[in-house]
């Protein structure tokens, strides 16, 4: 509601579609678009760490945004059915260097008792360490994970 109304009032007839005070009085319509996005997603990246994290807002259960870094960009993904939750992240341009991954768990009140994982092509099996606190989970992988263009990183959680 919040966005249908700030896009409405900057409709090009009243005023400036490209202003939006609320974003400072800058071109700022591409920006403030982007706020939502990390808004919705929960998406974070930090490089020096090699860490990246999602905690969906908006339909957990069944959840798809796109993802970008400084060396990259793709697509999360994210099922629950039943006890179990399935996080999918493709590279579609670039690559990944991932250490440490973060979700919130959200498939039920319990806490996870697996942790799987395949990164790549080549279907390795990572065997990662898993840290709960709240509903965030840290999965630890243990030798930095590298994901190319067309290759993906899966993660079970049940």
């Amino acid at each position: 509601a919040i966005v249908k109304g700030v896009r409405e009032r900057y409709d090009g007839e009243r005023r400036n579609p490209y202003d939006e005070c609320e974003c400072g009085h800058h071109y700022a319509r591409a920006l403030s678009s982007w706020s939502l996005l990390l808004a919705l997603s929960g998406f974070h990246y930090s490089a020096p760490e090699r860490r990246m994290g999602f905690a969906p807002r908006l339909r957990p259960r069944n959840f798809r945004c796109f993802w970008s870094s400084g060396s990259g960009w793709g697509i999360f993904q994210q099922q629950v059915k039943g006890g179990r939750q399935l996080a999918k992240i493709c590279v579609i341009y670039g690559a990944l260097d991932l250490d440490i991954l973060k979700l919130e768990w959200v498939a039920t009140p319990r806490v996870p008792r697996t942790v799987s994982c395949q990164a790549g092509l080549d279907e390795r099996e990572a065997s990662p360490r898993v840290e709960l606190k709240g509903r965030t989970l840290r999965i630890r992988f243990p030798s930095s994970l590298h994901i190319e263009p067309g290759q993906q990183l899966w993660v079970e959680l049940r």
